[in-house]
């Protein structure tokens, strides 16, 4: 996470992306965990007013993962669409915001 700290000390930017790659893989979330926490751990370490967003393989097991993580924002495509879009949006945004609670 080196890296990615010094290209952040020099920037004011409104979020963070932590993408996963391929995007589509639903393993991403779990393998970006470690990354999520450095990142959230760095940006409260500096009090940067900075969003971390994290897209790819964002669903309805993988997002509690991810929030409880350190994620403010999470980006899901196949984890909402083609199907029952509200349905599929209201249980994702509940079980993230479960998750981000606990970590507060």
């Amino acid at each position: 996470m080196k890296a990615p700290a010094r290209v952040l000390a020099g920037l004011a930017a409104a979020f963070l992306l932590c993408a996963g790659l391929p995007a589509a893989r639903a393993s991403t979330p779990l393998v970006l965990t470690y990354s999520i926490r450095e990142a959230r751990a760095y940006l409260d370490k500096e009090d940067l007013d900075v969003e971390l967003q994290v897209d790819g393989g964002i669903k309805i097991d993988t997002a509690p993962i991810v929030a409880e993580a350190g994620a403010d924002i999470l980006v899901s495509g196949s984890g909402i669409f083609p199907d029952h879009v509200a349905a599929n949006l209201k249980k994702l945004r509940e079980v993230a915001e479960r998750s981000a609670h606990r970590r507060s």
